[in-house]
């Protein structure tokens, strides 16, 4: 049972290590959001660069001009229906940084499965986005 734990986690760090790298080959940086799709659990330094501080424990919509929040809503809500056949949906948008000058950007969000049965819980990653 021991030895089955630990495939299954060094499984899990090999694809989520392979998910980063990925999604480091197209976006300049990337952030784990909780389940809410809002909160920011972890974000990396190039993340952080791009929003002028740093965003971990911060609201993603804070960081969406007003009229792309309802938009990044409607796309984090259709990849938890699976109401997309896409592993991640890519978002063209726009983000407040530096002073609330406006950055175009495109949003890869990757909404992340837990094993069946598994409740998701807000300090567990909901969702990897890609910026």
């Amino acid at each position: 049972e021991l030895t089955a734990l630990y495939d299954t986690q060094r499984s899990l760090a090999v694809k989520s290590n392979a998910s980063v790298k990925l999604l480091s080959s197209v976006c300049d940086g990337a952030c784990w959001l909780a389940a809410d799709g809002l909160t920011i659990l972890e974000s990396d330094p190039h993340v952080d660069e791009i929003l002028g501080c740093k965003a971990a424990g911060s609201n993603f919509a804070g960081y969406l001009l007003e009229d792309e929040k309802e938009r990044f809503a409607t796309a984090t809500a259709a990849s938890q229906a699976r109401q997309t056949q896409e592993p991640v949906v890519l978002l063209p948008s726009a983000l407040r940084v530096e002073g609330c000058r406006a950055q175009q950007v495109d949003l890869f969000i990757e909404q992340l499965q837990l094993a069946s049965g598994t409740r998701q819980e807000q300090s567990l990653p909901g969702f990897l986005v890609g910026i």
